[in-house]
């Protein structure tokens, strides 16, 4: 009979045992559903990001087609081909001005047909290429550009180039965190931060 062990001590290796038991058993079913939920979880943010890069895009490519559609509007203006053809230098720069505040444009420039600068923002001194359209650093600056050509309808000639364009830097990109919820930044090639819709220059970048 000295072999039996006392009843407390099989008890306490029973309640043991037990716990064991159910320790192990939490634990087989606890990190199964753990790392399914952190699956879901990151598929979730995937797709969230990959919708608010969607998004962006869609507003972007809106806010280009409403830069062509507000040339177009400013080009077809009698008023316009009027004073380009008198060349009344001060009242073109006067009236591309009102232009520019009426319609909300960061960059509003009118070259002449040898791609000289007419009128317009006094930011930039030279006209640009005229395949420079769509997503462009201009003067080490993030922008959408549209250029339209402004023609003379008694010759049919050209008379020059308009050319719109939005600065796409803080006051915009945050236009874009209200559409999409999530942080913006522009970056180049090389991961440099152009522009951020952080208020912090040292914050983690955005889509």
């Amino acid at each position: 009979m000295k072999n039996l062990l006392p009843p407390q001590s099989f008890s306490m290796r029973l309640l043991f045992g037990v716990l064991v038991l159910i320790v192990l058993t939490t634990l087989s079913a606890g990190v199964p559903a753990f790392w399914l939920a952190r699956s879901q979880l990151e598929r979730q943010a995937w797709s969230q990001v990959d919708n608010a890069q969607s998004t962006t895009q869609t507003l972007l490519e809106a806010e280009q087609n409403r830069l062509i559609n507000q040339l177009i509007l400013f080009t077809e203006r009698p008023t316009l081909e009027r004073l380009i053809r008198q060349q009344s230098g001060d009242e073109l720069q006067l009236y591309l001005q009102d232009f520019q505040n009426q319609s909300g444009l960061d960059i509003l420039l009118l070259c002449s047909a040898d791609n000289l600068p007419l009128a317009g923002d006094d930011n930039i001194s030279e006209c640009i290429p005229s395949d420079m359209k769509g997503f462009f650093v201009l003067n080490d600056r993030p922008a959408i550009l549209a250029q339209q050509m402004v023609t003379d309808e008694i010759s049919g000639l050209s008379q020059g180039t308009a050319v719109a364009g939005i600065w796409l830097e803080e006051p915009f990109l945050q236009q874009l965190v209200a559409a999409t919820g999530t942080q913006q930044s522009i970056l180049q090639p090389d991961g440099t931060r152009l522009s951020s819709s952080f208020t912090e220059i040292g914050s983690t970048a955005g889509v």
